[in-house]
């Protein structure tokens, strides 16, 4: 489902913010 993939892509990109070497 598309709204769950938004979900989760706004949880990593929270998570990335977390730990920037691991950003894309």
């Amino acid at each position: 489902d598309e709204k769950v993939i938004a979900r989760v892509r706004e949880k990593v990109n929270a998570t990335m913010k977390d730990y920037p070497l691991f950003a894309y």
